[in-house]
């Protein structure tokens, strides 16, 4: 196995002839801010780069009090991991990962409490939270959660990964999750970047090197925004199945939103930009 999880003579030339470009394009994006890194987090960089077509992500992860061998250690030990979202699970390549998002418990306790169901799944996962690992790649709700897990409820979690996607509160609750003193990979915000499921969570827990196999049916489409004004956008889709064709050209007709698709590129022309 190597990277990509490529086994094939052939399979092995093109993972490695990829990998060789990303570690180029990361050494673009980083100059000499690249030692600042140890061995073991450039491949968690690398995996990154690679799963979102962004070398600049090699900016924008944060890691946080050895979380990489404290993660190592925890998946050794047959330690839990808690998801916030079944296309994280759908990824992760472990015999012990947990997520609640359909549980039935959890539609009650959210409709019962008044909160969302990404909290409510957190807060059944509590005993597997504590002295586990978390990783949240879509909901900040369930990272605010977490954090408050930790400080209200002495959870000790032996990693989160923290890189929930969007506009409202995402942020917010990375920046809390980098404040507690605990284990953590998160990442800097940048608005200009938004990824359609967790490719960065899923690519951080596989880690450097490792097979991504079972992983190969999450086919994340790179989204990227480029503002035109204060009230227009355009938004770009790097199409990498054909179902994301259908979804995205759908999404666009109710919308009423017009696009035209060049090579693997789909265009929303024209978006109104509403500060969502």
């Amino acid at each position: 196995m190597d990277f990509m999880g490529a086994v094939s003579k052939d399979g092995l030339n093109i993972a490695n002839k990829s990998r060789e470009i990303v570690k180029n394009k990361i050494k673009e994006v980083l100059g000499d801010k690249i030692n600042n890194f140890n061995e073991k987090e450039m491949g968690i960089i690398e995996r990154v780069v690679h799963a979102t077509a962004d070398p600049e992500y090699a900016k924008l992860l944060v890691f946080k009090n050895n979380p990489i061998d404290n993660g190592i250690k925890a998946i050794k030990d047959k330690k839990p991991i808690v998801v916030d979202v079944n296309m994280v699970k759908a990824g992760v390549r472990y015999d012990k990962v947990y997520c609640f998002i359909d549980n039935k418990e959890v539609f009650d306790i959210a409709k019962r409490e008044g909160i969302t169901r990404a909290v409510a799944s957190m807060r059944l996962a509590r005993d597997l939270i504590d002295d586990g690992v978390v990783v949240i790649g879509n909901s900040p709700t369930a990272l605010f959660e977490v954090v408050r897990l930790v400080k209200e409820e002495d959870i000790k979690p032996k990693l989160v990964v923290g890189v929930p996607v969007g506009f409202v509160q995402a942020s917010e609750s990375k920046e809390a999750l980098r404040e507690l003193d605990i284990p953590s990979i998160s990442k800097l915000s940048d608005l200009n970047r938004l990824y359609n499921f967790s490719s960065e969570g899923i690519s951080i827990l596989h880690g450097p090197h490792h097979s991504a196999q079972k992983s190969t049916s999450v086919q994340p489409s790179l989204i990227t925004v480029s503002k035109l004004s204060s009230d227009k956008c355009i938004i770009s889709v790097i199409l990498l199945s054909p179902p994301n064709l259908l979804f995205f050209s759908q999404f666009a007709k109710i919308l009423k939103i017009s696009y035209y698709k060049k090579s693997n590129f789909l265009h929303f022309k024209s978006l109104k930009n509403k500060g969502r």
